[in-house]
């Protein structure tokens, strides 16, 4: 008997990673694009790499060990030291279970802070940023080499399970009636069992924070828009700024109707004319001049390198304090020309700058709340 096994849809069909033949293949085809130059390689979905009858095939040990494997192909043929190659996993699951992907520093270079999404949105939907603060202060900073990826959205939706045990059912299923609230769909997963759970929220972040045309009537959309990327500029990693995000987009309604996929609501297509148009507005040309100011300002601190050390601060109900300071200890992510051995990484793109004094960021966040939710 021969068994076929499709993770996400039926025209989707899964690789048989047992086949040693496979593997050469899918190591042939990392080599093919890292010769013409590609350097941080997304594993997508990467949890579910390997399949075993029996098991729910999601993180088996030959799971992980196939990442390790990946990895060492990459190093055995670019040096890490001179031409560092960065395996970024991207498994949007509970958080335990997404940060196993950097092994022992030895798998994943750089791991997707899926959890960051869901509970700042919740912070600036409620003015309370409590779950979050605790998150931020349980997180373990990574191994040596490794570093976190802090996005706020992306061409999928909020994803709401890397918040399991940080948000209370209340507060998932009220996150759930403001997405609604605020124009969005919510997109389901099947329990074992019976049932259905959320599993994430279709809806741009610009929507989701009150900053697109039919936004909060305060007209505090915008600043919400920027306070929530300063947030996710300031903390330790490397940030991934959407760009649907830096252009404001607004909720795309007609591309959910033409495709029958909620996630389109967060992938519009712009034409150039269009686009123009949109970027005159004042709303828009807020949010770029504002997340622009941001970008420039964390390039020149060297306490945003991507391994400089945090501490979050508990200044009390409503406000969220992050400080951080550098420069950065030796050995993850050098700026260019600044080579160290065993460098996981040398883009100047991720690494703050050569100014050394303290970085510091307060929040609050209850004066910039979109409504009373639990």
């Amino acid at each position: 008997m021969r068994h076929v096994w499709a993770t996400f849809s039926e025209d989707q069909i899964d690789l048989n990673l047992a086949n040693p033949r496979v593997f050469l293949e899918l190591a042939r085809v990392l080599l093919f694009y890292l010769a013409q130059g590609a350097r941080l390689v997304r594993l997508d979905a990467v949890a579910y790499l390997y399949k075993r009858l029996g098991t729910p095939c999601i993180h088996l040990r030959e799971t992980h060990a196939l990442v390790k494997a990946l990895r060492l192909v990459s190093e055995l043929a670019f040096d890490p030291a001179e031409d560092p190659v960065l395996l970024v996993s991207e498994t949007n699951v509970p958080h335990e279970e997404n940060i196993a992907y950097f092994g022992e520093g030895d798998e994943a270079h750089v791991v997707y802070q899926f959890a960051l999404a869901p509970l700042t949105l919740h912070a600036f939907a409620t003015g309370d940023p409590t779950p979050l603060r605790r998150w931020l202060a349980a997180l373990s900073p990574p191994p040596t080499g490794c570093a976190f990826l802090n996005f706020l959205a992306s061409h999928d939706g909020i994803g709401v399970r890397p918040a399991e045990g940080w948000l209370t059912p209340a507060q998932l299923e009220a996150l759930v009636a403001h997405t609604h609230r605020q124009g969005g769909f919510v997109s389901m997963r099947a329990l074992e069992g019976g049932g259905e759970a959320p599993y994430e929220l279709n809806i741009t972040l610009v929507d989701a924070l009150g900053a697109g045309p039919q936004g909060e009537a305060d007209g505090f959309g915008p600043v919400r828009l920027a306070a929530a990327h300063a947030l996710m500029l300031a903390l330790q990693g490397i940030p991934a700024v959407y760009i649907h995000s830096l252009l404001g987009t607004p909720n795309d309604l007609a591309g959910v109707e033409r495709t029958g996929r909620t996630r389109s609501i967060n992938r519009r297509s712009w034409d150039r004319g269009a686009l123009e148009a949109h970027l005159a507005g004042a709303r828009a040309q807020a949010s770029w001049t504002r997340l622009e100011t941001l970008l420039r300002c964390r390039r020149k601190l060297a306490a945003f390198h991507p391994e400089a050390p945090q501490a979050v601060l508990d200044l009390g109900p409503g406000l969220l304090a992050r400080e951080s300071h550098g420069p950065a200890p030796a050995g993850c992510f050098p700026s260019r020309g600044q080579r160290s051995p065993g460098a996981a990484g040398s883009f100047e793109r991720c690494a703050g700058g050569s100014e050394r004094a303290p970085a510091t960021l307060c929040l609050s966040l209850a004066g910039l709340a979109l409504g009373a939710l639990p």
